[in-house]
């Protein structure tokens, strides 16, 4: 009836099935040394320190003088013999100006690392305490998967049994499953937290399965 009526609110003339998918549990990947090595955001700051070094080395290499030699053999009225060795010393023009971008490029990089140093910072804080939410998000599974879900299952099948022998009303009958369905729900919502800390974790430590 349900289904009939929900197909003709959305106009169409089948009635809709829905998918009855089981909330499944998602592995959590091994928590190992490595840590936040991988993490997206410290690997894209990574990648701007190197950029930022490159570039400071360029411009240190631009602020260098240019040395060269050369090798002078005269002939003065047939007479030879008047090798000579000669050295050179290139200034670079706008030498202040290229000493700025030096410093500019040196400022920029002991940026990135202070930024890189403190976005490590709250990675790995966040990852350890993910990780210890994930543990204690855990135990509460394994109880529920132990005793939790066995006590609801035994309560409905108790209560039905119950209400149609007469041993307890409807009232009664209505707490009893109310009960069990509470305890399946409780189940669900630890498991939906347990699989969107496992997520947070694959993210942080940039290991996606």
């Amino acid at each position: 009836i349900f289904q009939a009526q929900l197909a003709q609110w959305i106009g169409s003339l089948d009635e809709t099935n829905f998918a009855n998918q089981e909330l499944t549990k998602i592995e959590a990947m091994a928590i190992n040394s490595s840590g936040v090595s991988n993490n997206p955001e410290l690997s894209f700051s990574k990648q701007q320190i190197s950029v930022m070094k490159k570039e400071h080395s360029l411009q240190k290499a631009g602020f260098l003088p240019d040395l060269s030699i050369g090798y002078i053999n005269q002939q003065i009225e047939g007479l030879g013999g008047l090798d000579a060795v000669q050295f050179g010393v290139g200034i670079p023009l706008f030498f202040w100006a290229q000493q700025g971008k030096m410093q500019a490029t040196k400022l920029g990089n002991e940026k990135a690392e202070a930024e890189y140093d403190n976005q490590l910072l709250v990675i790995s804080t966040e990852f350890f305490a993910k990780t210890k939410e994930l543990q204690q998000l855990q135990m509460q599974l394994d109880w529920y998967d132990e005793r939790g879900l066995k006590s609801a299952g035994e309560l409905m099948r108790f209560a039905e049994r119950a209400y149609q022998a007469g041993e307890i009303d409807y009232v009664e009958y209505i707490h009893s499953l109310k009960q069990a369905i509470n305890l399946k729900r409780d189940h669900l919502n630890i498991l939906k937290q347990y699989n969107q800390c496992a997520l947070d974790l694959q993210y942080l430590s940039g290991s996606f399965q």
